[in-house]
């Protein structure tokens, strides 16, 4: 993704205009400026339907047919939760939710 913008940046620099002067005028500019936008919200998607309910089956398999040990599946749910709190709008809990607001983890 910052490779995007650094591309983006470049034309624009190279054109020698202003982004509102080329985003108005060129219709492949303004067709990325809409896709990125929307990256933010696809990437969010992706870790709450995909990257999590995956990690979970992972980490059950592991435990029950594998190493059967709260060690190696501990770290594994720390880090589904910790995926969860940075895509969603809060865990659910008031409390940890206004503590995760006031350290600006969450909004």
């Amino acid at each position: 993704i910052p490779t995007l913008s650094w591309i983006v940046g470049w034309i624009i620099s190279f054109a020698g205009a202003s982004a509102g002067a080329i985003t108005t005028t060129n219709s492949v500019l303004v067709a990325l400026s809409t896709v990125m936008a929307a990256i933010p919200a696809i990437g969010h998607a992706i870790a709450l339907y995909f990257v999590i309910p995956v990690g979970i089956l992972t980490t059950v398999v592991n435990y029950v047919f594998g190493h059967k040990e709260l060690r190696f599946s501990l770290p594994a749910l720390l880090g589904i939760i910790l995926i969860y709190t940075a895509n969603s709008n809060g865990i659910g809990i008031s409390f940890v939710d206004s503590w995760l607001a006031s350290v600006g983890i969450i909004v």
